[in-house]
């Protein structure tokens, strides 16, 4: 079985294969603000690099948000088209949920930042598998214990048992409206 996944959620693009449950590739590269120029080559430089061709993936996996709405939507998308023409299943899986995977703990406080000063939180208890809701809080509230997402190791994420209870479509998951929706629907009403 050979898995990918992808994060361009953040300031990183993360790419990891994993086959037969050992990872085999992992690469990361600052990408902030050109996430579009570098995806493609380096999709294709992992797969060079592993000697996988396309059609040997078995399984997909996108990590859809919350955070960097354009680096969201060029990740899902371009792994929405490879999905469709290798015809093999693409799974979402939130950030949130990716770095709590990728802790391999029994319990973990995972939010990562929104826009000003707010946050988004959820807690996690594997040992008795509950899960709270996705809550926005200020800064101010944040527990002490919380982890804040800034990188997520993926290629953990991807050896991670609990990985299938986590699986949502891949769609993206903006916590909030981007600026561009605030501001058409503020010159819409």
């Amino acid at each position: 079985m050979i898995k990918f996944i992808m994060d361009t959620t953040n300031q990183f693009m993360t790419i990891a294969i994993s086959k037969n449950n050992s990872i085999i590739y992992q690469s990361s590269i600052h990408a902030l603000n050109n996430i579009s120029d570098k995806i493609i080559d380096t999709i294709e430089q992992s797969f060079t690099v592993t000697d996988i061709i396309k059609n040997d993936l078995d399984q997909l996996f996108v990590l859809v948000g919350p955070g960097s709405f354009t680096g969201i939507r060029i990740g899902v998308a371009t792994l929405l088209g490879l999905s469709k023409a290798i015809q093999k299943p693409l799974y979402g899986i939130s950030t949130l949920d990716a770095y709590a995977l990728s802790k391999h703990e029994t319990k973990v406080i995972a939010a990562i930042r929104l826009r000003g000063k707010e946050y988004v939180i959820r807690s996690y208890d594997f040992k008795n598998n509950l899960y709270s809701e996705y809550k926005a809080i200020t800064k101010e509230e944040l527990p002490e214990n919380a982890n804040i997402v800034e990188y997520v190791d993926i290629s953990r994420t991807l050896l991670n048992s609990n990985l299938e209870k986590f699986i949502i479509p891949p769609v993206p998951f903006y916590f909030k409206q981007s600026e561009a929706e605030i501001k058409f629907d503020q010159k819409c009403c």
